[in-house]
């Protein structure tokens, strides 16, 4: 996948491209959808599959009080977008000078002269631009002009529930992570690095990998059933996300036990991928306490794990 960040300087040279446009934040399986009807058509004509995206997020520009947290570090959304197949990554850096240019002089400076734009697939309720000018009705409009064809992709249900961004937050929000795996198609996962911590895990007998996570949804306070991937190797783990209440902390950590596992991780980045919320995060009245319903914790991961590995076998 080749990644151009910034309005290209040159045209492009393409010979048949395919253009999807939006933030795609989650790169959930609506967004998949568009992906491959746009990605089938352009194998289909020769072509090339360009995904135009911006960064920063418009509302932490325009409305930043408004801007919700996100499903992806841009990082991740990279790493995504790769794994699908795309040809052609564009970022475009959102300012509020590029928020003032009109949908028309974007499609017709962009996408058409630097592009070579042939088809273009968008989303049901797309729209982009200055004052979202950008509807579907109007890029229509310009693809009779300029010689395109728009391509609206419904809305993508399971459950009866539209498949959306803000659908997924609330269910993350909400600890519902394994609900949110149904419409990501995959486990919501968060990245960060090692970072050294008090160590009342270990003297417990539940040495934990604390990380320090970047910009996005922190799944509600509570223990989890997870699997932390290091070095590209998953693990099975019990991960606290929360305050620490038994010891009077007031700092949000997360914190992940990985089973059967020694190794020494400090400032390695990590992921840990929820797959299911156990219970709320309590306070007890001891240590002694805590070491027991973790205990019992741990006896439910081995459950849960082994239990998940045979029909993987």
């Amino acid at each position: 996948m080749k990644i151009i960040r910034g309005i290209p300087g040159i045209k492009l040279g393409l010979t048949q491209p395919v253009v999807t446009i939006g933030n795609f934040d989650g790169v959930h399986l609506g967004h998949q959808e568009i992906f491959r009807q746009a990605l089938e058509c352009a194998r289909t004509i020769n072509g090339e599959m360009v995904v135009f995206t911006f960064h920063p997020h418009p509302l932490k520009i325009l409305l930043p009080e408004k801007c919700p947290p996100l499903l992806n570090t841009f990082r991740e959304k990279v790493e995504l977008l790769r794994n699908i197949g795309i040809d052609i990554f564009v970022c475009l850096h959102f300012t509020r000078s590029f928020a003032e240019m009109s949908p028309s002089l974007f499609i017709k400076d962009v996408l058409i002269d630097k592009v070579g734009m042939k088809k273009m697939f968008v989303g049901y309720d797309f729209g982009f631009g200055k004052d979202r000018g950008g509807k579907i009705d109007a890029i229509q409009d310009a693809g009779g002009k300029y010689g395109f064809t728009v391509n609206v992709v419904p809305p993508l249900k399971i459950k009866d529930a539209v498949v959306s961004s803000t659908f997924i937050r609330n269910l993350i929000i909400n600890g519902n992570v394994e609900e949110a795996e149904k419409y990501l198609g995959r486990h919501y996962c968060v990245r960060g690095r090692v970072v050294g911590g008090a160590k009342r895990g270990r003297e417990l007998g539940f040495p934990t990998a604390n990380i320090n996570i970047f910009d996005k949804i922190i799944p509600v306070s509570g223990v989890y059933l997870a699997e932390t991937e290091v070095d590209g190797v998953k693990y099975a783990s019990l991960v606290n996300v929360g305050l620490r209440p038994t010891f009077g902390v007031n700092e949000l950590a997360i914190e992940s036990y990985i089973l059967d596992f020694n190794r020494d991780i400090y400032g390695k980045f990590i992921k840990v991928h929820f797959c299911r919320r156990l219970r709320d995060e309590l306070k007890f009245k001891s240590a002694a306490e805590l070491k027991a319903k973790m205990d019992e914790d741990l006896e439910e991961a081995r459950k849960y794990f082994n239990c998940k590995k045979m029909v993987m076998n």
